[in-house]
């Protein structure tokens, strides 16, 4: 018996890296059974001023990428929040330049 990949029948075989029992593009798993990238992006308002500066932040999420369920902010100064939390407001305390990180995750991954 030989074991061969059939997109959109629930099972993971050979080449597919997903298969989520459907064929539709948008859900994390693409209509060839491979993982969907989600796209979004992170912005702050504001950017400069003078400590304590309180910023908010917001994710955009690119359409197709909807079915994002999970996501984490590092603020880049040792605070890491788990979510979705947006928007987010946080306050620095000490005058530097972080660098924000913003992981995002579906049920597949």
């Amino acid at each position: 018996m030989t074991c061969s990949a059939t997109c959109g029948d629930g099972l993971t075989v050979a080449t597919e890296q997903c298969d989520d029992s459907g064929t539709v593009d948008g859900d994390g798993c693409n209509d060839s059974c491979q993982l969907e990238i989600p796209s979004c992006s992170l912005t702050f308002s504001p950017t400069t001023g003078s400590v304590p500066l309180i910023v908010t932040g917001f994710e955009t999420v690119a359409s197709g990428s909807t079915w994002i369920v999970y996501d984490e902010l590092d603020r880049g100064d040792a605070v890491v929040t788990s979510g979705p939390t947006f928007p987010a407001v946080h306050t620095y305390s000490l005058a530097s330049q972080y660098t924000a990180t913003l992981t995002v995750s579906n049920s597949l991954s």
